[in-house]
């Protein structure tokens, strides 16, 4: 990988890439809040804003995850549990939101 100017990271190189990650991140949960927001204010579809922001905060929180159990840590366990319920009772607020109940 050395050929395509891949190389291993040391830690400050690290840290500069999980900052700029980081604020890549922000600015894009940012940009989809902010897009969602417009179209409810006009009245338009707000179906892929909502898609994406949620898909992306989905993926995230996986990842972090997997990668904390990986580490060893036991309280992944009950934050999954916690996010799964949320995430149930979210999902029914919205079909009882779409059916008008």
């Amino acid at each position: 990988m050395k050929n395509f100017g891949f190389q291993k990271m040391d830690e400050m190189d690290q840290q500069i890439t999980l900052r700029a990650c980081r604020a890549a991140w922000v600015f894009l949960v940012l940009a989809l809040f902010l897009w969602e927001v417009w179209e409810l204010i006009q009245g338009g579809d707000t179906n892929l804003p909502a898609f994406l922001l949620g898909t992306q905060v989905v993926i995230f929180c996986l990842a972090h995850w997997i990668g904390r159990a990986r580490a060893g840590d036991d309280r992944v366990k009950r934050e999954v549990v916690i996010w799964i319920i949320l995430t149930a009772a979210l999902v029914l607020f919205g079909v009882l939101l779409a059916l008008g109940v």
